[in-house]
This record gives structure tokens, sequence and C-alpha cells, in this order.
């Protein structure tokens, strides 16, 4: 069973590039990065309401960090667990399917490569304002001091 399991593990994860290389992040298709982030915003929402002082809305930040993290885990593992061990036939087929496009969501190579193309092209045409908008999106840095050779540093360390 331990090889088959790793044989799926294996197929799923090179299903998964293939899609995510294909089709990317189609915003009309749920992900769960989108609904992560609107159950943060609830949640923060929620907290916000019930704290008064810093240390409230430190412990808070805790709290809301731990659900997101704990939440995800459990519904990755429960998932990965009900597909591998529990379903048969054609329900392990539709199981399977399932992780595909939830590992496919994960890595975001086709937005990425997409978004630091752009990057170059705003860069190219001058656009440096525009070349930035682009970048804050595949960077955590800080990128509104960024210059033209910055800028082309930075889409290329990330990609």
């Amino acid at each position: 069973m331990e090889t088959i399991n790793s044989h799926i593990f294996l197929v799923v994860l090179i299903l998964a590039f293939l899609l995510d290389f294909i089709i990317g992040d189609p915003s009309y298709l749920p992900h769960p990065v989108r609904i992560t982030g609107k159950g943060i915003v609830a949640l923060e929402y929620l907290l916000r309401k019930s704290v008064s002082t810093k240390e409230q809305e430190r412990l808070a930040g805790i709290l809301l960090a731990t659900i997101v993290i704990l939440s995800t885990f459990i519904l990755a593992y429960i998932t990965e667990k009900w597909v591998l061990f529990s379903t048969q036939g054609i329900y392990r087929l539709f199981g399977i399917a399932f992780l595909v496009y939830l590992t496919a969501t994960t890595p975001a190579i086709k937005e990425l490569l997409n978004t630091g193309l752009r990057v170059i092209k705003a860069v190219q045409e001058e656009n440096i304002d525009l070349a930035r908008r682009h970048l804050s999106m595949i960077v955590g840095r800080d990128v509104d001091t960024l210059d033209k050779k910055g800028i082309l540093k930075a889409v290329i360390e990330t990609l």
C-alpha cells in the first residue's frame, strides 16, 4: 500500500505541475488562497471587535495565525488521508483529481511567469510605476524606491 501511495503522490505532483502550467490560476475557479484570504479578513474583523488594548491585539493576531495555519493543515491532512486510504473506485479518482487541483494551486508557476513578463515589459516601455505595481504582486519587499536595475534584479531573483 505504501508504494502505491508514493506513486500516487508522484502522479499528483506531475499532474499538478502540468495543470498549473497549462491553466494557471484562472479567476473563475475557486482558489484556496482567495478562500483563505476571505476567511482571514472575516476572522480578523471579529477578533478586532473584541480587543481594546495593544496586548489583546497582539494575542488576537497570534490566535488568528494559529487558526489559519491549523485549519489549513487539518483540512489538507484529512483530504489527503481520505483520498489515499478511504476511497475506492471512481471516488478515489475524483479524490485524486481534487488533490491535483489543490496541489496545482500551490506553486502558481504560470501566474508567476506571466507577472514577471509584465514587469519586464513595463520596464522595457519605461513605465516604472507599472513595473513596480506588477513586481509588488510577486515579491515581499518594498518596491517603491526601486529603480529600473533594482526592479529587474528583483524580478529575476523571484523567477
